[in-house]
């Protein structure tokens, strides 16, 4: 199995990247030398899409994280992180509140 590798994903030793796959080419079944999360802007998910109004912020905290990965300043590792959070909370958020709708939704029909 092709094991991908961390120098080929990050550039002067950033602690993210923010990689466009649009289309998704056809790759080979791979194993990884690093950990990865995987957005999906568009198609098919499991768990449906994102309203609106957070698609928006995280498309905005995504190039945002791609901005700052492509500075070489001391702080840009920081901002990187710093943002990142910002995404993780923004998902988990949307997550939540979407579980709590679906939840009262179905108490309701009781």
């Amino acid at each position: 199995m092709f094991r991908l590798q961390q120098t080929g994903f990050f550039d002067h030793n950033k602690v993210l990247s923010v990689l466009s796959r649009a289309p998704q080419k056809p790759f080979p079944e791979y194993s990884h030398a690093f950990h990865e999360m995987v957005l999906f802007k568009s198609g098919y998910v499991w768990g449906g899409r994102l309203p609106y109004p957070q698609q928006q912020q995280s498309e905005l905290l995504l190039r945002q994280i791609a901005e700052e990965n492509s500075r070489q300043d001391d702080c840009s590792s920081v901002m990187s992180e710093a943002l990142f959070s910002q995404l993780a909370v923004l998902l988990w958020r949307t997550h939540q509140q979407g579980d709590e709708v679906s939840y009262k939704g179905n108490r309701d029909q009781e």
